[in-house]
């Protein structure tokens, strides 16, 4: 069994995995450190304590500025003292790019769930990348048998495009229950809904899309790459591409009840591929040297 490290702020994912695997996991919350004893006396205490580890895995080294953000010559350091693994479990869109790809850099690996991230880390520079995507939590994301009290349905925030696709639905007679919430929570939404939307910014599907088919409910993408690599369309899931096909398929998809539900039970077990134990498995083996491409990146 292995040792390591997890630097991120929410307990979470990750560190829960691993331990659930019977490794032995030491969680920080480098935020919380860096709020009570500074930047610099946070990294120091990391890499006093490096060499303990067989890896250090950073999920994503920021947090709402620059004082929370680990420095990249930190990094190196790090890196010098043990393998470092750089997990960037969000989308790298707009000048951000730069720098989370530039810290991804400095790590022995990087890996991502998503194919804009995994081009940014190629593109500057990072030697080995792995496209490993996020899990699922299987202890609330179930399947059950619960009424569907709603038709359509979109967890999230509503912004950007995202209002103009629901606002299309909407004109056309088709009510959108829109609801920000815990992802715990979000489980049993998806468990009463007949359709379960996903709209996703560039090549980010989000975690979302984990979520939806880990509770035994129907994924209705927007049309994303990755999505389309891992999952078989129109038996696993059904992605869309403009406004008129998530129209047509929301009347459609509200109204073929076997059909729909045929495809979300498929769903359903297609997902189990990815839990967070399973994920995790791929990530040690990514560490040991595998190649991991679960997605649509390929360099």
């Amino acid at each position: 069994m292995g040792n390591f490290l997890v630097i991120r702020k929410p307990e979470w994912g990750i560190p829960v995995a691993l331990k659930q695997l019977g490794h032995d996991v030491t969680h920080l919350d480098f935020v919380e450190m860096i709020n009570k004893v500074g930047r610099e006396n946070c990294q120091n205490h990391i890499l006093s304590k490096a060499s303990e580890y067989d890896a250090v895995i950073i999920c994503k080294g920021a947090w709402k500025g620059k004082k929370h953000t680990l420095q990249k010559g930190f990094l190196n350091r790090l890196s010098s003292k043990t393998t470092t693994v750089f997990w960037m479990h969000d989308a790298i869109l707009g000048p951000n790019r730069h720098m989370f790809a530039k810290m991804a850099a400095m790590c022995t690996m990087a890996s991502s769930p998503y194919l804009t991230t995994c081009r940014a880390f190629k593109k500057f520079g990072v030697k080995r990348i792995n496209q490993i995507f996020q899990g699922f939590e299987e202890d609330w994301c179930q399947k059950r048998d619960l009424p569907k009290k709603y038709g359509v349905t979109f967890i999230g925030s509503i912004y950007g495009n995202r209002s103009s696709y629901i606002g299309s639905l909407q004109a056309n007679k088709i009510s959108v229950f829109n609801k920000k919430c815990t992802h715990e929570e979000s489980a049993r939404f998806y468990n009463k809904s007949k359709v379960c939307l996903n709209l996703v910014p560039g090549e980010c599907f989000s975690n979302r899309a984990m979520r939806v088919m880990g509770s035994g409910a129907f994924l209705f993408s927007q049309m994303n790459r990755d999505l389309k690599k891992a999952f078989k369309n129109g038996e696993e899931l059904v992605l869309w591409k403009n406004q008129q096909q998530l129209i047509n398929g929301a009347k459609y998809w509200l109204t073929h009840n076997k059909e729909r539900e045929m495809i979300a039970s498929a769903g359903h077990v297609a997902i189990q591929a990815f839990t967070w134990e399973k994920q995790m498995i791929k990530l040690l083996k990514a560490i040991d040297g595998d190649t991991v491409r679960d997605g649509a990146f390929n360099e």
